[in-house]
């Protein structure tokens, strides 16, 4: 009895897993992206972040607003790079016109350190003035 519930099981898997495998079937074309690179942390915009094509080896940078613009084709992947973020790639969705302004938030990188301590002796300067002497003159004058 529990050959055909393995069974069906089996084939239930193997025939999910070829309808999946039919929706990643996309066909290349070219396009022009309009994207928007934002911090994951509080969405706002990420400057001079470099973005490259990882077929290609071609890129770009985003502009102090975040925005940036790169012919690619649809099946393309994104490598994003900037300094105080961690690295990220993007994939362009599948139904993108081109039309629209897409957003990608990528994740900033927190390193945590440790106490650090600056102990030091300030050094003593000779100016090369004299020190004066104490005289009988009054103060008044």
């Amino acid at each position: 009895m529990r050959k055909p519930l393995l069974v069906t099981l089996l084939l239930f898997f193997w025939a999910y897993s070829g309808v999946e495998a039919q929706d990643q079937d996309i066909d290349p074309v070219l396009i022009k992206i309009k994207a928007n690179i934002l911090s994951q942390a509080d969405s706002t915009p990420v400057p001079y972040a470099n973005i490259i094509n990882q077929r290609t080896h071609s890129g770009t940078i985003t502009n102090a607003g975040g925005y940036f613009t790169i012919e690619m084709l649809n099946i393309d992947s994104l490598i994003v790079t900037s300094i105080g973020y961690l690295k990220s790639v993007l994939k362009v969705p599948a139904n993108y016109s081109g039309y629209t302004t897409l957003n990608f938030y990528i994740k900033p990188a927190n390193y945590g350190i440790g106490e650090v301590t600056v102990e030091g002796e300030k050094p003593k300067v000779d100016l090369g003035f004299e020190t004066g002497k104490v005289s009988d003159i009054a103060p008044e004058l």
